[in-house]
């Protein structure tokens, strides 16, 4: 929300909106990765599903819905061009509150997987809330700022949801004094979690509903009920007391003045500071108007699409192969570097812990700094440096516990984890505000995000069935790490191609 100031525009003016869009985001990760801590269990519990294929179910049930994030990304780029941001989230919430409620009474292995891709299909978060951020954030120095606060609410969602999953499944097994066996919770088990994430959906929706502001430039004046309920609501709250205007700023009143506050380009090094980064114009709203949609699309944008997917690769590959690489037993051949860390699972769900933990600290405190003081090309390119290096030493660290100690191991394994997760944290956040700087024009940024975000889910989709199936060959070679020198070679690409890049058209 704007507030009449003279300030207007500092990343304070617009903290509600982002909240907004963060709560999204959260509630979001959190149907997202609720399910992690039972899915097995789950699946066990059809009757339509052989003891055999339980793993293989698993994993479908959760590449399921990024794949159809994929699928359906560049649909509602589109229709929120037509419709509007806001009305395409509000959809998007209410779509991802009754597909919660799908799968808790899901009795099949067939309800499940379509819960879960109707899930994905319907969910426009991906695309349009980075392009909702870039938008109401339309100073260069603020973008950093803003999305770092956006995926920071994110990260607390990752946080909260396995925590959800695990204590909420099967409450008449876990809780029988509470649960009654013959009561609806016993009939679907795992109805409770699924009905706890509906209803924080419903939280975000009613947030939205009344604080979130219209982006798209063209929609801006269109009458909005939900502001309205609200504007009724504080006025009545803090009679006698500062008022905030709900309305959005006329067009000619937000973009003409952000962009008469700075004109000049950032080149690739150059510091994100306030003297030097202008505002994404993208070329002035007049060409918004005739500019052809061919031209969403420059070259620099095509290369900072396949930029960030290559990054979601293999970032999500290592996540979804490393707890595995931590459990595997310790082996004390010296010939091949086979087997793991052998920790035991509290001490592995600890270190994941923790490695939330630091990402949502990381967003909140420094990441931001980082990329302003760096300049979001640099940090970038930095970034997709850092990673190869990491994935390159990892197999050699657990041959540590026997050579050395064990602390030692434990300690630089985890040190990795915070790292990784710093790193990745970092790139997204330069990769949104670069695929913003290469954009012809601002009225393909719903595309040009979407797109970016579908790809990356497509990545998430296949990278680990692709990445786990070379982690069993290399196992049965005798070199339990191949999965993670693949993944080095696949981040060396990345880094090669970080250097193509540059922060304008």
């Amino acid at each position: 929300m704007a507030a009449n100031n003279p300030q207007a525009g500092s990343i304070s003016d617009i903290r509600l909106q982002l909240t907004s869009l963060g709560l999204l985001r959260a509630t979001e990760a959190i149907a997202w990765t609720s399910i992690f801590p039972y899915v097995y269990f789950m699946i066990r519990s059809f009757n339509d599903v052989p003891e055999s294929k339980i793993t293989f179910y698993a994993g479908l049930l959760i590449a399921i819905f990024t794949f159809a994030e994929f699928l359906s990304g560049m649909v509602w780029s589109r229709l929120s061009d037509r419709i509007g941001r806001k009305k395409c989230l509000l959809i998007g919430s209410l779509c991802g509150m009754i597909t919660s409620l799908w799968l808790g009474l899901s009795d099949s292995i067939g309800h499940a997987a379509a819960s879960r891709a109707f899930g994905g299909l319907l969910n426009p978060n991906t695309g349009l809330v980075p392009t909702c951020t870039v938008e109401l954030a339309r100073k260069e120095e603020q973008r950093a700022s803003a999305l770092s606060f956006v995926t920071f609410l994110r990260s607390l969602g990752n946080l909260v949801g396995p925590v959800l999953g695990g204590l909420l499944a099967e409450p008449a097994k876990n809780y029988s004094s509470l649960f009654q066996p013959d009561s609806i919770w016993a009939t679907y088990p795992f109805l409770l979690p699924n009905l706890a994430v509906a209803t924080l959906q419903l939280f975000s929706l009613l947030f939205t509903f009344l604080f979130l502001e219209e982006t798209h430039q063209k929609l801006q004046g269109t009458p909005d009920v939900g502001l309205k309920i609200a504007r009724a609501i504080t006025s009545r709250l803090f009679q006698g007391q500062r008022q905030y205007d709900y309305e959005m700023l006329e067009s000619n009143q937000g973009p003409a003045n952000a962009q008469a506050e700075g004109e000049e380009t950032s080149d690739d090094t150059q510091h994100a500071d306030t003297s030097s980064m202008a505002d994404h114009d993208p070329k002035n709203s007049e060409l918004d108007e005739t500019a052809s949609p061919k031209r969403a699309f420059s070259y620099q944008t095509i290369l900072q699409i396949l930029s960030v997917s290559l990054l979601a690769f293999h970032k999500v590959s290592s996540d979804a192969v490393m707890p595995v690489y931590l459990a595997a037993p310790l082996d004390s051949s010296t010939k091949h570097l086979t087997g793991g860390f052998g920790f035991s699972g509290p001490t592995i769900g600890f270190m994941l812990l923790s490695q939330a933990i630091v990402a949502a600290v990381a967003q909140l405190a420094f990441v931001s700094w980082i990329i302003n003081k760096m300049g979001p090309l640099l940090a970038y390119r930095t970034v997709l440096c850092a990673y190869p290096v990491v994935y390159i030493f990892t197999p050699f660290l657990p041959g540590l516990s026997i050579t050395i100690s064990s602390a030692l191991a434990l300690a630089l394994v985890v040190l990795e984890l915070w790292l990784k997760v710093l790193l990745s944290s970092i790139g997204y956040i330069c990769s949104t505000i670069l695929i913003t700087r290469t954009t012809s024009a601002e009225r393909f940024l719903a595309q040009t995000n979407s797109a970016a975000a579908s790809f990356s889910c497509l990545a998430r989709s296949v990278g680990p069935l692709i990445t786990g199936k070379v982690y069993e060959v290399g196992d049965q070679m005798g070199y339990a790490g191949l999965a993670f020198w693949v993944l080095g070679l696949v981040a060396v690409l990345g880094a090669a191609e970080a250097f193509l890049l540059r922060d304008q058209v």
